[in-house]
């Protein structure tokens, strides 16, 4: 069994970017706080906690009881890293954690410094993900030069940064565009995936998919924008009051799941998460019919917008926001309340389909999630057809080896055993290898874990 991944916001109603419209309550990913609505600085580190004791070897929701909208989450190591929406620069917050439930605050990715001059505001569902070496942070912001919500990309070597950002948005349509992901397929291949909105505004829309280059820096040459879901009047379903948002691709032998969270975040609380299937990556996707597979309770109204992440036995866990219906209220409002706040429950598959323990956020002490014994990082960085096979994998997993392996009609053989040179395991191929051949590679660190990268298939043009 195998799980792959690709991973915010409050807002005044009356605040729009672009073109004006009135919802009759409020999406999660529409809203803006006032400039000074950030987080602690770096010089006052928060350690979140659970409000409530829970025994050993659990935990309470909620895991960050602050306002901390549209959650994304990375592992890198034996570390978990989480970035939340933000009104205005600073931007990017970047938390830490070593348990998916004790977060602290660790400094903000975007700055003046480092802000290009197409950034206005709005910087809202930022994810970090991995292509190869690399650390690529996707994030929605209001631009200065279509004044529409826009989505934008930034690169860096090192997960806390420093990242460059592009000089333009790799997304600016004649509507808004919102809550981008990055998903990376098991032969490698790098998709966009992001929210659109329809004409009517952020009440109608659908979410979309589009390959990426090899570095993921732009869009591949001759690659096509496909509709996954759309929201539009009788095309959905109607708990999701025609609204689709925030999507997170995963993948489980062999299919396909877009999770998403539609509805609205207002008084009624009708904000909820979704999922839908499909066999192929660009097919329109079957919603499961008993969605919404996360709704609100008497405690958590709303939950929604988050992020999916292993531990270290394979154990999926959601990351996700909701309001504390004991202080539902914004926290610039009079009287304050808490905003959004950060739950985490584990996804159960169920009948082909995620779903969670009784379809709502969980109130009462839960098993933690096994952590801090993770497999090393391992990817491929040689193109098809090529004189040697190379990859790269994570330095501070104490990798002791990499093992090349290709595979033809399900069968599995080894290619050799790579050399370490200048930070690359590198296998010289002795005869070229045949077509429809995918070739892989296998990291093993001192521990005596095994984990496999993506693979290429030998004779086809990345």
């Amino acid at each position: 069994m195998t799980i792959r991944f690709g991973s915010f916001s409050p807002r005044l109603a009356s605040w729009v970017v672009g073109s004006a419209c009135v919802l009759p309550a409020l999406s999660a990913c529409t809203q803006t706080p006032p400039d000074d609505a950030t987080p602690p600085p770096a010089s006052v580190p928060v350690v979140a906690k659970a409000t409530a004791v829970a025994p050993a070897g659990s935990y309470t929701n909620p895991v960050l009881d602050a306002d901390r909208p549209d959650p994304g989450v990375l592992r890198v190591g034996n570390t978990f890293y989480m970035l939340h929406t933000m009104g205005g620069v600073p931007a990017w917050p970047l938390y830490t954690s070593s348990d998916l439930t004790h977060w602290q605050f660790s400094k903000h990715l975007l700055t003046p410094e480092n802000r290009p001059a197409w950034i206005k505001d709005a910087l809202w569902a930022p994810e970090i993900h991995r292509i190869g070496g690399k650390f690529v942070l996707t994030f929605t912001a209001g631009s200065n030069v279509n004044k529409k919500l826009c989505i934008g990309m930034a690169f860096a070597d090192k997960v806390d940064g420093p990242y460059k950002v592009q000089d333009a948005p790799v997304i600016a349509d004649t509507v808004a565009v919102i809550d981008s992901h990055l998903f990376q397929d098991d032969d490698g291949k790098n998709y966009l995936v992001w929210k659109r909105d329809g004409p009517k505004g952020g009440v109608s829309g659908s979410i979309r998919l589009r390959q990426l280059n090899n570095e993921g820096t732009a869009f591949a040459p001759n690659s096509k924008e496909v509709v996954l879901l759309e929201s539009d009047t009788g095309n959905g379903q109607p708990w999701e009051k025609g609204l689709v948002e925030a999507p997170w691709m995963l993948k489980r032998d062999g299919t396909y799941y877009l999770m998403y969270s539609g509805a609205f975040i207002g008084t009624d609380f009708s904000y909820s998460i979704g999922t839908a299937k499909s066999k192929t990556l660009t097919g329109m996707f079957e919603r499961k019919p008993s969605n919404p597979i996360l709704h609100s309770n008497d405690r958590y109204g709303g939950p929604g917008h988050g992020a999916f992440v292993d531990d270290s036995t394979g154990q999926l866990w959601h990351l996700y926001h909701a309001r504390d219906r004991q202080s539902p209220n914004d926290p610039w409002v009079t009287p304050p309340g808490k905003g959004r706040v950060q739950l985490l429950d584990l996804v159960v598959w169920k009948d082909g389909w995620p779903s969670f323990a009784g379809d709502s956020p969980s109130t009462t002490p839960q098993p933690a999630p096994k952590l801090g014994d993770f497999p090393p990082y391992v990817y491929m960085m040689s193109a098809a057809n090529a004189a040697n096979l190379v990859a790269g994998a994570e330095d501070d997993m104490g990798v002791k080896s990499v093992e090349f392996f290709d595979s033809q009609n399900g069968k599995e053989s080894s290619l050799g055993k790579a050399k370490l040179a200048n930070s690359q395991w590198t296998l010289p191929l002795k005869s070229k290898l045949k077509n429809g051949v995918h070739v892989y590679a296998k990291a093993t660190d001192s521990g005596g874990h095994v984990s496999a990268s993506h693979y290429i298939e030998m004779g086809v043009k990345n």
